[in-house]
């Protein structure tokens, strides 16, 4: 009996595990293959404002960095605007006026530049998953660069382009025009048109994505605008003046966002008021949120903001005849702010700022502005790009990388004699 049974049972054993087997075996085979998502790529910086949230803050602290060392600076024949990205192999890429996208190694050499740009690069860059690099022009197009530097496709926006673009999880890349036709535009990731939205006026704003998908981007027509993934207007939120900057999403959900009338505004995500405050006139920065909830923007000053109810816990005063134009704050891990700052008609500084309010350091960075927005690597180095203009008139410019250790290379001359030789087309 005994026997018996063991026998039956090893039997049944065998079928279960037979059957068992080929369940798996015909779920593997009827898998249906997976499709690559390229949303943005998991590095130290990968677009305006460091994510789709646009917090401004790194995950790495710049506490080694206490001085404002520069380890090296890169020549540029233009003015250079737009923010910088780091790639997840350190590579720092960023536009310039001379109609160049750089991509630029840790040593400060070049790695590569891409010339097919027929007009200014105003915006910061955002570099995919898969390395992919994608760039706004003033020559109208949206240009997708392959990682070694070659032309991948470009998408025709029928208008000059300032808006820095944004990559969302499942890859699609969203960015404003200028111009007359004023659109927010959604592309895919094989630089087809998904949709596009047109607003009242012209679009410098740079767009954020919520956890949602919900786009956030405003316009010279004094709105900020929500938008659905699917191109519909989800609502939208009447200013006193143009929306130039960025907005920036908070993790409870809550928009923050400057207008030119001189307040910083926080939105629920329903779209009502949750509170304005006033922080001087023309902000046109993002409002960085730093691990503690404080909010950082800029304008006549730098500007530290509870994010409960909008009261200022501190203001610090830039110094004569300095104002914070474009240049969106970067805030290190360990809590201090960086920013660039114009300083009258022909001067740029870089400013570093403790969280409590007070001066760490600033350095010099040009002879005409600095509205580039920094950056902050994952060895502490804080890169930012400025604008410099001869006595003649010709414009120039560098990126500057401030660090740890002493100057290593100086570009300085009309020629950069560290770089490699440029990519042919």
């Amino acid at each position: 009996m005994i026997r018996k049974t063991l026998a039956l049972g090893i039997v049944f054993l065998f079928i279960v595990s037979s059957i068992g087997s080929v369940g798996l075996e015909t779920k593997d085979v009827d898998m249906p293959p997976v499709e690559p998502v390229n949303g943005p790529m998991d590095s130290p910086w990968p677009m305006k404002c460091h994510d789709t949230h646009h917090t401004g803050l790194s995950p790495y602290s710049t506490a080694g960095n206490p001085d404002g060392v520069e380890k090296w600076r890169f020549y540029t024949e233009s003015w250079n605007r737009g923010g910088v990205i780091i790639g997840d192999d350190g590579t720092i890429y960023f536009g310039s006026f001379d109609r160049y996208l750089y991509a630029i190694n840790p040593n400060g050499t070049m790695k590569w530049r891409y010339g097919q740009t027929g007009g200014w690069i105003w915006s910061s860059p955002a570099i995919a998953e898969d390395g992919t690099v994608y760039v706004t022009s003033y020559d109208h197009y949206l240009h997708a660069v392959n990682p070694d530097g070659t032309f991948k496709w470009k998408f025709l926006a029928h208008d000059g382009i300032s808006s820095s673009p944004a990559i969302a999880n499942d890859g699609t890349i969203y960015f404003g025009t200028m111009g007359t036709g004023y659109r927010i535009y959604a592309v895919n990731p094989n630089g087809t048109e998904k949709w596009q939205y047109t607003t009242g006026y012209k679009i410098t704003s740079d767009p954020a994505i919520g956890d949602d998908g919900t786009i956030y981007i405003g316009s010279g027509d004094e709105y900020l605008y929500a938008m659905n993934p699917n191109g519909t207007l989800r609502w939208r939120f009447k200013t006193g003046h143009y929306v130039k900057g960025p907005a920036s999403i908070d993790d409870d959900g809550t928009i923050y966002f400057g207008s030119w009338d001189g307040y910083l505004y926080a939105l629920h995500p329903n779209g009502t008021m949750k509170w304005q405050s006033s922080v001087g006139s023309g902000t046109e920065t993002n409002p960085s949120i730093a691990n503690d909830g404080t909010i950082y923007v800029g304008g006549d000053a730098l500007y530290a903001v509870y994010p409960n109810n909008g009261t200022r816990k501190w203001t610090f005063n830039l110094g004569s005849n300095r104002h914070i134009h474009q240049s969106s704050p970067a805030i290190s891990a360990d809590g201090t702010i960086y920013v660039g700052v114009n300083v009258g008609d022909r001067g740029a500084e870089i400013l570093s700022v403790n969280p409590d309010g007070t001066e760490k350091w600033r350095k010099w960075v040009g002879d005409y502005d600095a509205q580039s927005s920094p950056c902050i690597g994952e060895d502490g180095t804080v890169y930012v790009a400025s604008s410099s203009m001869t006595q003649t008139g010709a414009s120039y410019g560098y990126l500057h990388a401030f660090g740890r250790g002493e100057l290593i290379a100086d570009a300085g001359g009309p020629y950069n004699a560290l770089i490699n030789e440029d990519i042919q087309f």
